[in-house]
């Protein structure tokens, strides 16, 4: 539930459609995050084929699952299909094991199940197992126990308020129905659960849950606008003999997917990639060993590296050492094997690619058989190079906002041979009213460098506003924005970003678990500032002699290439139009739409150059006149009705 007394990033689920638009609103900060409004990996749900297991659905004990199998769908072996719980590596904080099944406030196909509902709990996502057996012998006497562990917040979104709850049912299959049997809330203002996993034992004793087709159910209440209100689970299992002190979990397990091998980038284009200057030394990995008993565990290190046909072009042995439990000792501090070292490797090996490549690195473990799960000892990062230069992973796990009048925020770049830069990447956070954040609009900027710092313009389009757009690719959540004159770069550093318009803010993709915070900036007063936030905001720069397409993605199709003029402006009761520089033919026409700043359109009309447009029927305000030609937007312009 969203309150009052909530902090501030947490309200934006319906504050940000008013702060957008009514200059009146009086800003803490410059420079804020807010939580996501949909997930990328969720969304288009039917595109990502989520498929149905053929095992039964009688399954049989010990059921356990630690959601280390690839997201972003649970394990369809274990549980009946759900596809809004998501299960990922970026949203929790320290997990035990790589992979938890996350709750929030997105239904199914990512998006909110109210978008405008900033207040209240309801309920929203659901996990249920497959029929278990539970019948037979068992009895009481057999201390069946079911286990957890379960995390509040975690790295992005909001942390849950006491009504925004998670919750445990078991099924009553005499009675064929869910009875709940465990709620867990989080105290308001305290962080009690949000950066460790508390474990959760439920003794089963009661007869009538031990009986053949017996269920499990795990479901959440959240405020319904967002990725917001976040609890994730893990290590759940369900198992006889146990009993409340059987928390020791024997298994050595990665936490964390691995990092890019280069120095800087998680990924860069091929061109601009020229071997061992671009490579790091080392790379961190985050190992773990979850038994609380065990006074060290003897593991080994591997690294391998495969090209795009599979062929290994690297490997490695990193060491081995002794791994101590988590609790006190934290990850693994065998420096060979959590900071392996490969310095003398490069993706090409001193000769030049020629074309868009990639290159799968996997690390993996070798532990004795009292690793009981071997299925977490595995991780894989995969290496692009293509036509664009990135910092992040591809998944946001917040939005990135400047609230001030003319605000510029730019990325730091550098370009190791001459290159061609023809288009930005930008991965635009899609907020509530949709439809009305893409009026606003915005112009892209490519400065060099002054002393490490955003210096002299080198690319402004003057002409061209161009609207946020929202890529619905769950593998590319970016939009193409294409440059109107190909910009060519001699070696050196670049920043590129964006320019608002006025105060109304641009919610962009910001990935927490990749840190380029010395490489973003902003500014809002005249001189540039490093952003304040540790991660990287998802602004791409796409280089190359042409565009290759990567799956999916789409250009921008409303770049608008003619300029148009409204007069009188301000205006009283009626204005005139007249646009520039379109393919007009003969008498043709073009459409006008116009727009209030709630983002209803007001009217439409055909329309000719020196037209006399009538705002009778229009309120005191501001409006955005957009003008169409053969269904494409060729010109915008702010106009202000003042009697």
């Amino acid at each position: 539930m969203i309150t009052t007394m909530t902090r501030k990033s947490k309200a934006l689920c319906f504050l940000f459609v008013l702060v957008s638009f009514f200059s009146s609103v009086v800003f803490a900060q410059v420079e804020e995050l807010s939580p996501l409004y949909i997930n990328y990996s969720l969304s288009e749900s039917k595109a990502a084929q989520y498929k149905t297991n053929s095992l039964p659905d009688t399954l049989s004990l010990p059921f356990k699952d630690d959601f280390s199998k690839a997201g972003p769908y649970p394990d369809t072996a274990k549980w009946v299909k759900s596809t809004s719980v998501f299960v990922n590596t970026n949203f929790p904080l320290h997990p035990r094991t790589i992979g938890v099944a996350t709750f929030d406030g997105l239904k199914s196909n990512g998006y909110p199940y109210s978008p405008i509902n900033q207040v209240g709990s309801s309920a929203s996502d659901t996990l249920t197992s497959k029929s278990i057996r539970m019948g037979g012998s068992l009895t009481p006497a057999d201390s069946v126990y079911l286990s957890f562990y379960f995390q509040s917040k975690g790295l992005g979104g909001d942390a849950p308020e006491v009504n925004d709850v998670l919750m445990l049912d078991f099924f009553d299959v005499a009675l064929d129905t869910f009875f709940m049997q465990k709620s867990i809330s989080r105290p308001n203002n305290t962080t009690i659960y949000d950066t460790k996993f508390t474990c959760v034992m439920v003794p089963i004793t009661d007869t009538k849950w031990l009986k053949d087709g017996f269920k499990i159910r795990f479901r959440n209440k959240s405020t319904a606008c967002g990725s917001v209100d976040l609890w994730h689970i893990d290590n759940i299992y369900l198992g006889k003999n146990r009993n409340m002190h059987d928390t020791v979990l024997n298994d050595v397990a990665f936490a964390y997917t691995p990092k890019s091998l280069l120095k800087n980038y998680s990924a860069m284009p091929y061109e601009q990639y020229t071997g061992s200057a671009n490579m790091g030394t080392t790379t961190h990995l985050h190992v773990r060993n979850n038994d609380t008993t065990q006074l060290g565990i003897n593991i080994t290190g591997y690294m391998d590296v495969k090209n795009n046909s599979g062929t290994i072009v690297h490997t490695q042995t990193n060491g081995s050492g002794d791994i101590f439990p988590y609790y006190p000792n934290g990850y693994c501090n065998v420096s060979s094997i959590a900071d392996p070292s490969f310095a003398a490797f490069s993706y090409n090996n001193g000769i030049a690619f020629t074309d868009s490549t990639s290159f799968v690195v996997k690390h993996y473990i070798k532990t004795s058989a009292f690793d009981v799960n071997k299925n977490n000892d595995t991780v894989i990062f995969r290496q692009k190079f293509h036509n664009y230069f990135a910092y992040d992973d591809g998944t946001p796990e917040a939005g990135y906002q400047l609230n001030n009048f003319n605000a510029e925020l730019a990325v730091r770049y550098d370009v190791n041979v001459k290159d061609t830069m023809r288009a930005l990447d930008i991965c635009f956070n899609p907020v509530i009213y949709v439809n009305q954040i893409e009026a606003l609009t915005f112009r892209m900027l490519v400065w060099n460098d002054a002393g490490g710092y955003p210096g002299s313009v080198v690319y402004k389009d003057a002409d061209t506003l161009l609207h946020p757009l929202y890529s619905k690719n769950i593998n590319y959540p970016f939009h193409r924005y294409m440059f109107k004159k190909a910009l060519v770069l001699p070696p050196g550093t670049y920043y590129v970003g964006l320019l608002q318009d006025d105060q109304q803010a641009l919610n962009i993709g910001f990935d927490f678990n990749n840190d380029s915070q010395s490489r973003n900036f902003y500014n809002t007063s005249g001189s540039w500032a490093t952003s304040s936030f540790q991660g990287s905001v998802m602004i791409r720069p796409i280089f190359g002699d042409s565009i290759r397409a990567i799956d999916g993605i789409k250009s921008y199709q409303r770049e608008e290439q003619a300029e148009v003029l409204l007069y009188p402006n301000p205006v009283n009761d009626h204005f005139f139009i007249e646009v520039k520089n379109f393919n007009q033919q003969g008498n043709a026409s073009f459409e006008v739409e116009c727009y209030d700043m709630l983002g209803n359109k007001v009217f439409s009309k055909l329309s000719y150059n020196n037209k006399e447009m009538s705002t009778d029927d229009l309120s005191n305000g501001i409006y955005l006149v957009r003008v169409k030609q053969n269904k494409r937007y060729i010109a915008s312009k702010k106009l202000l009705i003042s009697r």
